[in-house]
């Protein structure tokens, strides 16, 4: 009779620890279901994390796109062409008259000069040009275009000024000037190259608190006839 009674508490005992290793597997159920639902919100957060880093790709690559295209206004960067000779006209005598100046035929003739010239020219080379225009009235009239903003003025090493037309009115470019000789020649920069210095520049003269409106390259040195 004891032995029966044993052995029941052993078959209780055993139901017992039966009960607790399932609630055990329950209770490990639950944590691979919480172990599962961690999983999938790390992917979730892994999937916006990529989603957002491929938006800021996009606007990486839409900033470099505006950044190239911001960059032309300021120096042109070769992408404006040139106006034709009616076009030239009709701006000169537009700031003219703002300025209440006249658009001369002596004045048409000085600007024609200057657009027929390879490169910036001296007055002496003006007046060999067109050799209609008087030397005095030439340097008058340099001096009123001048002061407009229709022609600009190179200063070189020579003691003779260097006269062409202002770049609004032509198109973007760079100078080499010859230390030795004085002469001026333009060169241009293909519109890649314009778009890199034009950021450099205007780096540049931000950090220095400058606000730049256009830029010029002047290339000091010895043109070929000069270098021995």
């Amino acid at each position: 009779m004891t032995h029966t009674m044993c052995t029941d508490g052993v078959s209780n005992n055993t139901d017992t620890v039966s009960k607790r290793t399932d609630k055990v597997s329950n209770n490990t159920d639950g944590v691979s279901n919480r172990l599962d639902t961690v999983s999938n919100n790390t992917d979730t957060v892994s999937s916006n994390t990529d989603t957002v880093s491929n938006r800021l790709d996009t606007v990486s690559k839409r900033t470099g796109t505006l950044v190239a295209r911001r960059s032309p206004p300021l120096s042109n960067s070769g992408t404006v062409s040139p106006m034709t000779g009616n076009d030239v006209d009709d701006q000169v005598a537009s700031q003219l008259r703002d300025a209440d100046q006249r658009y001369t035929t002596s004045r048409k003739r000085l600007v024609a000069a200057l657009q027929a010239g390879d490169g910036p020219l001296t007055i002496t080379q003006i007046v060999e040009t067109d050799q209609t225009l008087p030397q005095s009235t030439v340097y008058r009239n340099l001096t009123v275009l001048e002061e407009v903003g229709i022609v600009a003025r190179i200063v070189t090493s020579d003691d003779f000024a260097r006269y062409e037309l202002a770049e609004h009115l032509t198109e973007h470019h760079h100078h080499l000037i010859c230390t030795a000789c004085g002469h001026v020649a333009d060169f241009s920069l293909d519109a890649t190259t314009e778009t890199a210095l034009d950021q450099a520049l205007e780096t540049a003269a931000s950090q220095a608190g400058f606000s730049a409106d256009t830029h010029r390259l002047d290339l000091l040195g010895t043109c070929e006839d000069c270098t021995p």
